[in-house]
């Protein structure tokens, strides 16, 4: 066994003192009879699933054993029409779900012809310009790639989540001679390379306006784009997200003249939205601007004006995207409090209390293609408080000189039992209406009505 050219094996850095090199990944196939047209391989299976959906390469060495023609083993390589073997590397899901990549296999090391160099970016040019996800595409030929290399995909694989990785030979049909093959192949150092270190950036502002005592408003806006990542993340969200809102709020009983004191009449308006637009395609490794300019390429390859591709290409933007838009209005406490002195508006509509409530909110996202809900809340209350000294003490004269009797002198009987009464109403209604993105009919609409009524009262008939 012997290297491959360039490899620098990693050195132990928790010994220092010590010159310690770490061992090479590799893997030796031994093939024995390999009849025209079998194929044999090997796997690894990842319950969790790999994540490389970061990365934009991954490779691999592969030497092939050389033909030795007394023992009729080993590998002969002429021309992309007449050779012994391919080997190939597949990793995905499942085996129906799959990325592949295929190549002859050339004696030696040689790095340019047998190393494999598979670019991710490839791949999803590869799937995304396949006519069927059923059925296993044709073979494409791989960009500065040795001769005779292909890819295949099969399936509906993500690099997000690859569950299975296979590596095998196949002795291929009408592919040089057919007797059966004997040979040895090495793997070694399957990896990932070139990291997406694109750099990101994020933005916040918040800012604050205040109206003397009368009121105030807020804006803020947050900006994050795909590649932004924290101290504590290794990569981005993938996505780019912008949430901005605006909140006012207001004492409209500052403009009521004083003699009006009491009155209270506050007003809070909030506006908000959500926008987040993903870099892929949901659940897959496809970037969604790509993938909308394939489908409007493809409508006006089919003889579509260029109107219908543009309609197609937002369509496609938007049905990726995510939108929430909110809509607050309030009125928290309302009370009014008219300058009259008579009693009976003292009494019962200087003492009434209201709110009032309402949000509406719409929305989409790549499940829903709309989704509307609004909702509204009213209260109204009325409190009384009577006067404490309602009330008389029938034995403060007869029982203030008496020794044994002396401590219920204060006793006070109420000849109006109730010292305060309250009641409150309560009303809500709600409304919430969506139609699916695999739905062509709305679903059933839901509504709710609630209301509720409460009243009480404190009791004191005596006290002493």
């Amino acid at each position: 066994y012997f290297s491959p050219p360039g490899v620098i094996r990693e050195r132990d850095r928790t010994q220092p003192d010590q010159e310690i090199l770490g061992n090479e990944q590799s893997l030796s196939l031994q093939i024995n009879g390999l009849q025209d047209g079998d194929r044999r391989e090997v796997f690894k299976n990842y319950p969790r699933g790999l994540d490389v959906f970061n990365y934009r390469t991954m490779k691999m060495f592969v030497y092939g054993q050389p033909y030795d023609s007394i023992k009729k083993s080993g590998f002969r390589y002429i021309d992309t029409s007449n050779y012994d073997a391919e080997v190939y590397l597949r990793f995905g899901y499942d085996s129906l779900n799959y990325y592949e990549y295929r190549a002859p296999i050339h004696p030696g090391w040689t790095p340019e012809k047998n190393e494999i160099i598979i670019n991710f970016a490839d791949l999803a040019a590869v799937k995304e310009g396949r006519d069927s996800i059923r059925m296993r595409s044709q073979p494409v030929p791989v960009k500065g790639g040795p001769p005779g290399a292909v890819y295949f995909v099969l399936g509906n694989p993500a690099l997000t989540n690859i569950k299975n990785i296979w590596i095998g030979i196949e002795n291929p049909i009408g592919k040089g001679n057919t007797e059966p093959f004997t040979g040895e192949i090495w793997v070694n150092e399957l990896r990932v390379s070139d990291v997406d270190n694109t750099p990101g950036w994020a933005v916040r502002v918040n800012t604050q306006l205040k109206i003397a005592d009368f009121g105030n408003a807020a804006f803020n806006i947050e900006q994050i784009d795909p590649f932004f990542r924290g101290l504590e993340q290794r990569f981005g969200r993938r996505e780019k997200s912008k949430n901005w809102s605006v909140n006012a709020n207001f004492s409209i009983e500052k403009l009521f003249p004083k003699s009006w004191q009491g009155t209270t009449l506050p007003f809070t308006y909030t506006h908000t939205e959500n926008i987040v637009d993903p870099l892929y395609l949901p659940n897959t490794d496809m970037r969604v601007s790509e993938s909308a300019q394939r489908a409007a390429d493809a409508t006006i390859q089919k003889g579509g004006t260029q109107s219908e591709a543009d309609s197609i290409k937002k369509s496609i933007l938007q049905r990726a995207q995510t939108l929430r838009i909110s809509d607050n209005y309030a009125i928290p406490s309302l009370r009014i409090a008219l300058p009259v002195d008579a009693w009976y508006i003292r009494e019962t509509i200087n003492k009434l209390g209201w709110s009032f409530n309402y949000n509406k909110i719409s929305e989409r996202n790549p499940m829903i293609a709309t989704r509307t809900s609004w909702a509204w809340s009213g209260r109204g209350s009325y409190s009384l408080s009577l006067s404490p000294n309602l009330y008389i003490e029938p034995f403060s004269k007869f029982f203030s000189q008496v020794y044994l009797l002396d401590d219920f002198k204060n006793y006070k009987i109420y000849f109006i039992p109730i010292t305060n009464f309250n009641a409150n109403i309560g009303v809500q209604r709600s409304q919430s209406r969506e139609v699916a993105r695999n739905q062509t009919t709305q679903r059933p609409i839901t509504r709710n009505f609630n209301a509720n009524r409460a009243m009480g009262f404190n009791w004191k008939l005596t006290e002493g």
